[in-house]
């Protein structure tokens, strides 16, 4: 008799109904944001976490910022600059 082992699951199911509600809601923050927030000429493709992508902070969308795929690197490639001009906590 040979036992049936269950798969390890990649995700907790918490953390897939997070996912699930995050993608909700970017969705319709995204919607309401076309423009980056940053440099207000390209249009915004990314959502970017002012104060990170843990906890609570996840799905906190008064932290979060429409971003084009350029302002967003800037971002994280200074981290020092933007956190003087508020846009990292």
């Amino acid at each position: 008799m040979t036992l049936r082992r269950t798969p390890i699951r990649r995700i907790s199911k918490k953390k897939a109904e997070q996912l699930r509600r995050y993608t909700n809601l970017r969705a319709g923050f995204m919607a309401f944001r076309p423009t980056c927030e940053k440099c207000k000429k390209a249009p915004a493709t990314e959502c970017h976490h002012k104060a990170g992508r843990t906890g609570a902070n996840f799905l906190d969308i008064s932290t979060w910022a429409a971003l084009c795929g350029r302002c967003h690197r800037e971002i994280h490639n200074r981290p020092g600059h933007a956190r003087a001009a508020g846009w990292l906590k």
